[in-house]
């Protein structure tokens, strides 16, 4: 099957229906591209994957589209344009001024996402709860797969695991992204990119501009809320003309992570303009890590002008490290920075 050049606007669905909902319920091997949607709104009580245009895609590649103002609500996965997506493609999408809520997986691309390739993906402007589950501007929950050349900006995030690319990840490569402008409302882990990362996932050259405030019940970093067995590398926190600092608020919180469970690779990344406020006497903050568990695999990363407030007794990783300066490519500042 293969869709293309259409405009879909204003449909309306209210479904109890026990198989996925979408314009297509269902698609296999099949091409979807140069397609817009704006106003599709999908309500069902029922556990099903939800999706403005496809409930669940299986080897389906999507091109050139734009979901706007979409409205969508499940029990189960729900996406702006995919409810669930297993293996497939998409490229250059653009998901905008959308409101996804999902009790187990909510995402601008795809609730859910199991071994496919996501590129050139923009989402701004909406807004991702999931009640019990995780939430992602782009993907709500991935395994396997890669995120990249795509960006997150202006959204509103609300889950147990929330991040502004995906809301938890396993085994999933992200790779030269951006995020900025995000809000989280009442997660238990959130990070600019990713609430939490685990079993060889690989994060690597993520742009990240935190000028104002997040947070999270449990574990918060500016980059991830929590992690396990995985790399993040290349990585850079706010520029160093970074005007205002961001304030990141949890129990465990870092400049880099919030809570490091045997890492791979922490290495090669900057950090800049932070404020890390622990919110418990139980809790741990950090420049690069909040809490670490096992081994942290941190080598070559720098900082400068993080601060800790909010002084309630919690325990301080402070990393002192080793001054070095640089020059910037104007060579008309010196910037010194903390290496460790």
């Amino acid at each position: 099957m293969i869709v293309q050049g259409k405009t879909i606007s204003g449909l309306n669905f209210n479904s109890t229906s026990s198989s996925a909902i979408a314009i297509f319920n269902y698609t296999s091997g099949a091409t979807i591209k140069n397609l817009n949607l704006s106003g599709v709104s999908i309500t069902t009580s029922s556990q099903v994957p939800v999706g403005a245009l496809v409930g669940q895609a299986t080897n389906t590649i999507f091109e050139d589209i734009t979901v706007s103002q979409a409205s969508i609500s499940s029990a189960g996965a729900a996406g702006a344009l995919v409810g669930s997506m297993s293996g497939g493609e998409a490229h250059n999408v653009s998901i905008s001024s959308s409101n996804i809520t999902s009790q187990t997986a909510a995402g601008g691309v795809a609730g859910t996402m199991n071994g496919a390739e996501l590129s050139q993906i923009t989402s701004i402007g909406s807004s991702f709860t999931s009640s019990s589950g995780d939430a992602g501007a782009i993907v709500g929950s991935a395994t396997g797969g890669s995120i990249r050349v795509s960006s997150a900006s202006n959204a509103t995030l609300s889950a147990a695991n929330a991040g502004g690319i995906v809301g938890s990840g396993s085994g999933v490569q992200i790779t030269t992204v951006q995020a900025s402008a995000l809000t989280s409302q009442n997660s238990t882990y959130f990070g600019m990119i990713a609430g939490s990362i685990s079993n060889g996932s690989i994060l690597t050259g993520a742009n990240i501009s935190l000028t104002n405030a997040i947070s999270a019940s449990q574990a918060a970093g500016a980059v991830v809320g929590r992690g396990e067995a995985s790399t993040i590398t290349l990585t850079n926190v706010n520029s160093y003309w970074t005007a205002s600092s961001g304030t990141i608020s949890a129990i465990n919180v870092g400049g880099l992570i919030g809570e490091a469970t045997n890492m791979t690779s922490i290495t090669d990344n900057r950090i800049s303009g932070l404020v890390l406020s622990p919110t418990s006497a139980s809790g741990s903050v950090g420049q690069i890590y909040g809490t670490l568990s096992g081994s942290s695999g941190a080598s070559s990363n720098l900082y400068r002008e993080i601060t800790v407030s909010n002084d309630v007794g919690a325990t301080y990783i402070n990393m002192g490290g080793t001054q070095v300066t640089e020059t910037t490519d104007t060579a008309t500042v010196t910037i010194t920075w903390t290496l460790v």
